[in-house]
């Protein structure tokens, strides 16, 4: 399998330049997208959301350090990090010169990919070569060989390549599955048990060892990401256009679910549009 043409997206904002490519079939089986972040952050503090994907982030330039949102402990980040699905935001505190490569995987690539539990490190971080190990530090290594962000991308393409050829042969089905957990509003936990053809204890079982969570957290996770993409078309704190269309019935869940996973009230985030979420706009 050769490496792809691709599309580079970019965005700057606040002393960053960032760079967004998102792979077409079969890559995307796997890949929701890679980046690259670079630049003298104007910013000590940014958030990520979360967004039903396990990320891989290289580190190319200054010391950084990140913390989840429960936890009181920072995590140092110099090298290289496995960040698994979350149920809250993640804060990170970047260093001088901010220089990140990363991946981030669709919802059941991860697993299919490296064959890893992905329940094994929801909700937190760890030093990726320690868990993907000699393979992560030469990647590392071929990343510090380029400023380019063009080949860097395609550093992660070719990886990622590899990683496909030596992995058995993944239905469609599961990308299709993912499309449905997002977009479908009317899937149910027993329309969802025909669909993969389990009871729903195996099946709640099998998804939390492929994606890191149960169904139904993850539905309540692309749920406040439809608020995120509604945000992008409306330009007044218009919430019960928002609600309505995202599909919650009570404001003050909605409410509450918000702040947990963005740590901000829906009035401050509209104020502050963080860069995850300007980000949206290139993925």
């Amino acid at each position: 399998m050769k490496a792809p043409e691709v599309n580079l997206l970019k965005m700057h904002k606040d002393g960053m330049d960032y760079t967004i490519c998102k792979p077409e079939y079969p890559l995307s089986i796997f890949i929701d997208h890679f980046m690259v972040a670079k630049g003298f952050p104007l910013f000590s503090e940014e958030r990520l959301f979360p967004g039903n994907k396990i990320e891989l982030f290289i580190n190319l330039g200054s010391r950084n350090e990140c913390k989840l949102s429960f936890s009181d402990q920072r995590f140092v980040f110099s090298g290289t990090i496995l960040s698994g699905l979350r149920t809250s935001y993640l804060e990170i505190y970047p260093g001088e010169f901010f220089f990140i490569a990363g991946i981030r995987f669709s919802l059941f690539g991860f697993h299919h990919l490296l064959k890893i539990p992905a329940h094994e490190i929801t909700d937190d971080n760890f030093e990726a070569s320690d868990v993907l190990g000699k393979e992560l530090k030469e990647l590392r290594e071929k990343l510090g060989d380029h400023t380019n962000e063009n080949q860097i991308i395609h550093e992660l393409l070719n990886w990622t390549i590899k990683k496909i050829i030596k992995c058995p042969d993944v239905s469609k089905a599961w990308l299709n599955l993912e499309n449905a957990l997002q977009f479908d509003r009317s899937l149910n936990k027993i329309s969802l048990d025909k669909l993969m053809g389990y009871s729903h204890k195996h099946t709640v079982e099998l998804f939390k060892k492929k994606a890191g969570l149960s169904p139904k957290q993850i539905q309540s996770i692309y749920r406040l990401n439809m608020v995120f993409d509604h945000l992008h078309q409306i330009d007044t704190e218009n919430w019960s256009y928002v609600l309505h269309e995202a599909g919650y019935y009570d404001q003050s869940h909605f409410i509450k679910d918000f702040k947990r996973f963005t740590g901000f009230t829906p009035s401050e985030f509209l104020r502050q549009k963080p860069k995850d979420f300007e980000l949206k706009k290139l993925r």
